[in-house]
């Protein structure tokens, strides 16, 4: 009866916010059907206990309805405030520029920066050992085996975003059928730099959810993202290919427990967060959730640690951000069933409640939400909000997981996406040409 109860608590707003949601945007894929089937599809897989994971309680349920309903209802109405109608006049395409040519040295200067670091994990990761490389990444601060904190946080906060910016705006190409094969080679070569260093498949799966997202967000239809795919380069249907096999074979090597499958793993990594955060909401005290509040500094995340990390650069203190802050709390194991165990997947609605308490599952979302559909409702304006996006459609995405604006990383691909796509941010000539 508790599931059943659980279930239909779940499973009607949901279809609601889903219908209401192809209404106001006219797509299936937007904002509010990202957020409520990450949120709410994965509350209900949780809620029906199987494979032995724990199921949340009622109040962890409530608490994600609430913030369901308020991201909903933000985006619902900044979406129809805001939203551009059809496509701008400044439309842009690739040219070999002088600021082409600072992309991709950038990019080569960072694949450069990364590659005595990858000499050390290879040996590692060919004897097997995907497991170690993961944990001295994850742990430089006090490890120093490959990485020492400084080179750890300069991948972390510069490196990484360099690729990911790189990725968006590679894939913002291919979908407009102005593919640029350098740029897209060398997208690839930093993306697989990121899985050697660090033994983690998230780099892979972030770049399968950029090309996703960016043919979603340029095509008016399923069926046009369908034959948009169809039609694109060899290149792209391989590394579609690449990715998925990749992601598996690392996924068979970081398994979470010898004894799950590649289908029970998946449905711990998509599930566990529910649990993690029913952990926190029924543990307050462990996670300083009654005082100590950051009053926005984690919602604003992007923008505060920036200034945060200058600071402590500036006046020789130890980096205090709140990304820090969040991070030492969730590093903790919590059991997501009897036997397996997780860590670092606090949701988004950690954060969000660590700047504003209780009331900040009402607050972060609404935040959240103006945020991601104030730049939606601008995607077609040029290729800048374009690809921002792409990227704020992706964080949606992963919201379930962690909020990645929390991060000074988010800060530095929104940088780098605008330094190279945006109209004329400075005086040299554009990559991007007017037609």
């Amino acid at each position: 009866m508790q599931i059943l109860i659980f279930s239909l608590l779940i499973l009607i707003p949901y279809f609601v916010l889903m219908m209401l949601s192809f209404k106001v945007y006219k797509f299936k894929i937007n904002p509010v059907s990202i957020y409520s089937t990450m949120w709410l599809g994965f509350t209900f897989l949780a809620s029906q206990g199987f494979l032995d994971i724990y199921i949340p309680s009622i109040k962890t349920i409530f608490y994600i309805l609430l913030s369901t309903l308020f991201f909903s209802l933000i985006s619902f109405i900044t979406f129809l405030r805001y939203k551009t109608i059809g496509f701008s006049n400044k439309k842009f395409s690739f040219s070999e520029s002088r600021t082409n040519l600072l992309l991709l040295i950038l990019n080569i200067v960072a694949i450069i920066w990364l590659i005595p670091f990858v000499v050390k994990t290879v040996p590692l990761l060919t004897a097997g050992d995907w497991q170690k490389v993961r944990f001295y990444y994850l742990n430089a601060n006090t490890i120093n085996v490959i990485f020492n904190t400084q080179q750890a946080l300069i991948c972390q906060w510069i490196i990484f975003p360099i690729f990911y910016a790189t990725t968006i705006i590679s894939a913002y190409l291919v979908t407009k059928k102005k593919t640029n094969i350098t740029l897209l080679l060398i997208s690839i070569i930093g993306i697989v730099m990121i899985v050697l260093a660090t033994a983690g498949r998230n780099a892979l799966f972030k770049c399968l959810v950029f090309y996703i997202l960016a043919f979603l967000i340029n095509s008016k239809q399923i069926k046009d993202v369908l034959k948009k795919i169809k039609e694109s380069n060899i290149v792209i249907k391989l590394l579609i290919v690449f990715a998925v096999v990749f992601m598996i074979f690392i996924s068979s090597k970081r398994s979470l427990s010898n004894d799950t499958s590649a289908l029970q793993n998946a449905y711990y990594y998509f599930t566990g967060p529910i649990i993690y955060l029913n952990y926190i909401i029924e543990n307050p005290e462990q996670f300083a959730l009654k005082d100590n509040f950051l009053f926005g500094r984690a919602t604003f995340g992007f923008l505060s640690t920036p200034f945060e990390i200058g600071y402590s650069r500036l006046f020789g203190h130890d980096y205090a951000g709140a990304d820090n802050i969040i991070t030492s709390y969730v590093n903790q194991f919590i059991n997501f069933t009897p036997t397996i165990k997780g860590n670092a997947v606090s949701t988004a609605l950690y954060p969000f409640m660590k700047d504003f308490g209780v009331l900040g599952i009402i607050i972060g979302p609404s935040i959240y939400a103006f945020i991601v559909n104030y730049v939606y409702a601008n995607s077609n304006r040029n290729m800048f909000w374009n690809c921002l996006s792409i990227f704020m459609l992706y964080t949606v995405f992963f919201s379930e997981w962690q909020y990645e604006l929390l991060f000074p990383q988010s800060f530095f691909i929104i940088a780098i996406l605008y330094i190279f796509g945006g109209i004329k941010p400075f005086n040299y000539k554009l990559v991007w040409r007017s037609n």
